[in-house]
């Protein structure tokens, strides 16, 4: 009834709530420069730079996260195509993103995060951040739109995406 006289409803803003059962301090930050990391993420990155680097990186403490996740992205694509990894660009592009992070959580990172767009404008240090997961096992999935995960509330989405009455 409030919506039909005009009340305003600010959405929920997401399509599931998740829990991750992760360390926050264990989640590369792409934000971040490296030596604001954690030394377990210093340690990875340094080892997976080490397998694949020449020397000509230019890498340093003070590049961020993303810089360092780049620069190996770069290197795993350059090694693909020197070894004629059959596939289209699109495809050598991506095999080289997850040999990166398939090599940090191989390493015990297992995942990354970076602010969110607002939280890249914003200059009163509330913050928020999107979450990128390299393995879906520390994923909890505690609610789909706005629905508790449970036989109920996946029986009302269930109605509501095939227009259907709930039988409660």
């Amino acid at each position: 009834d409030a919506i039909r006289n005009g009340a305003r409803v600010k959405p929920p803003g997401y399509v599931h709530e998740v829990e991750l059962e992760v360390d926050p301090r264990s989640l590369l930050s792409h934000d971040k420069p490296l030596v604001k990391q954690p030394k377990a993420i210093r340690d990875a990155l340094y080892d997976m730079l080490d397998e694949v680097d020449d020397g000509s990186s230019g890498l340093t403490i003070n590049n961020t996260g993303d810089d360092w996740v780049d620069a190996l992205t770069t290197f795993n694509y350059h090694n693909n195509l020197m070894k004629k990894e059959a596939g289209g660009l699109d495809q050598m592009i991506n095999a080289a993103k997850k040999q990166v992070s398939d090599g940090l959580l191989e390493r015990g990172v297992p995942g990354s995060k970076y602010l969110d767009q607002l939280s890249r404008m914003r200059e009163d240090g509330d913050v928020t951040n999107n979450y990128v997961m390299f393995t879906p096992d520390v994923i909890k999935v505690l609610r789909r739109f706005g629905l508790p995960i449970t036989a109920g509330g996946m029986a009302t989405l269930s109605a509501a995406l095939n227009q259907q009455p709930v039988d409660a």
